[in-house]
């Protein structure tokens, strides 16, 4: 999540949840990012190379094939009462059940 977070000045620090995804192979590696204003980016379609910096750096720095990358805006992540991520209610994103950036 930390090589997620420092990759793109984009992504908000601890705005970052590695998720296990079933595939048919097993499970992958789905990851949900918090995202500043794109609203206001000037370049268009922008996330494009966003996704494909993440998959980039995940796999150099880890080794691992990232499955999918979900763009949501700050404060779209679940948090504990405390702050911490609920990773495991990330994978909502992925049943399509959060807000996209």
């Amino acid at each position: 999540e930390r090589t997620i977070e420092e990759n793109h000045p984009e992504l908000y620090r601890n705005g970052c949840a590695a998720v296990a995804l079933a595939s048919a192979s097993g499970d992958a590696l789905g990851i949900v990012a918090e995202v500043r204003a794109p609203m206001r980016h000037p370049v268009p379609n922008w996330w494009d190379d966003l996704i494909s910096s993440v998959c980039k750096s995940v796999a150099m720095n880890h080794g691992i094939e990232v499955q999918s990358v979900g763009l949501v805006p700050y404060g779209t992540i679940p948090r504990t009462t405390s702050g911490k991520l609920q990773r495991h209610a990330c994978s909502r994103f992925f049943a399509g059940e959060l807000e996209t950036a």
